[in-house]
């Protein structure tokens, strides 16, 4: 007898829980507006820029390192000049 009115209790507690969980997420979604149109077009065009920016950085990763090995054999060059 015991064991079924824990059972009653801990349906009835899931019960009111869950229906509490399902009335909050329909006022979350309806009430709250949910992402403008703007908003998400903004994010989405954010996010265009950023490939961009992406893209011309690997485009110039071989110039800078032609600039870097540059840099470096001047260096070695100026060194042994100065022994």
């Amino acid at each position: 007898m015991r064991f079924r009115l824990q059972k009653a209790i801990t349906l009835a507690v899931l019960t009111i829980l869950l229906t509490a969980d399902v009335v909050l997420a329909v006022y979350a979604t309806r009430w709250s507006g949910g992402f403008p149109k703007n908003e998400l077009a903004a994010q989405k065009a954010e996010a265009k820029l950023l490939k961009a920016d992406i893209q011309r950085f690997i485009k110039g990763i071989p110039e800078r390192i032609e600039f870097n090995t540059l840099e470096i054999a001047n260096y070695s060059v100026f060194k042994s000049q100065m022994r």
